[in-house]
């Protein structure tokens, strides 16, 4: 895009209204909170106080940088394609990337570019300014967090499910699939949906539907479990359900551990 022209009061608007309008209008935009950068009908272009104030630079006044240096060389050329292809569209987008402030640290941003497409309003677009970066970073920590609880997770030999109170299956770790592609191929007639009762066999069904409905209601619970999977021997389960509550005691989640106890049960016969 070509060098930003400097936007005064009087070019704000269309040459038939009113000059004390157009004041009107630069100062309604100065006083909003939002960081904007707006341009009218004859593609002068305007960036308010707190654009100003966000970026510590007045980029309306000449031989200032290019609004393209505060943006992170990282993420430049991807706003670049989306900013050239909504001007050529006049479509509306929104995207993220790192804005340099003032204080010339970068922040993550959110931009929505709105074009306004009516004949007789007084901007061909706005853009605005959003920092997210907070967000951006309590996200980023929640994600590391989710990471390392599933690695944490995967790393034990247990089947280990966390289920909604209604039963279906919202995380399973690597010993869960392993058994489910283990008992996929000897049966191919199982339910290999999300709910969790289903991945039983029929006959623990009921049991295992005891211990939820008690695991729901704030309940530890547990049952037992058989398997057979075809010229294998008879597989022994014990499931332990526990409850994960909110501050109000409410079940939010369900902690389901299924451990293989087959040579416990071999151990116990001889």
């Amino acid at each position: 895009m070509s060098r930003s022209k400097p936007l005064t009061s009087s070019s704000l608007i269309a040459p038939h209204v009113h000059l004390s309008e157009s004041v009107l209008l630069k100062n309604l935009i100065d006083a909003l909170p939002q960081p904007l950068w707006v341009s009218n009908k004859q593609h002068l272009q305007y960036f308010n106080d707190a654009m100003t104030d966000y970026l510590g630079m007045n980029l309306n006044e000449q031989g200032h940088l290019q609004w393209q240096s505060f943006i992170h060389t990282e993420d430049l050329q991807l706003f670049l394609a989306q900013w050239h292809a909504a001007l050529d569209q006049h479509q509306n987008f929104e995207t993220q990337c790192r804005i340099k402030r003032n204080d010339s640290h970068y922040r993550m941003c959110s931009l929505a570019v709105k074009f306004h497409h009516e004949v007789d309003h007084l901007l061909q677009w706005a853009v605005s300014l959003t920092d997210v970066h907070d967000y951006f970073e309590i996200q980023q920590q929640l994600s590391q967090i989710v990471s390392t609880q599933e690695n944490m997770l995967d790393a034990s030999a247990d089947c280990i499910n966390i289920i909604s109170p209604e039963g279906e299956i919202r995380h399973s770790n690597s010993g869960c699939l392993a058994q489910a592609n283990q008992t996929a191929e000897q049966d191919q007639d199982q339910d290999h949906s999300l709910c969790w009762l289903n991945r039983l066999s029929p006959e623990a069904r009921k049991s295992g539907q005891r211990a939820l409905k008690q695991a729901a209601q704030g309940l530890n619970s547990r049952f037992s479990s058989k398997v057979q999977i075809e010229d294998q021997p008879i597989q022994y389960w014990n499931h332990l359900l526990t409850p994960i509550l909110d501050q109000q005691n409410i079940t939010q989640n369900i902690l389901c551990v299924s451990r293989n106890i087959s040579q416990q049960k071999i151990a116990e016969t001889r």
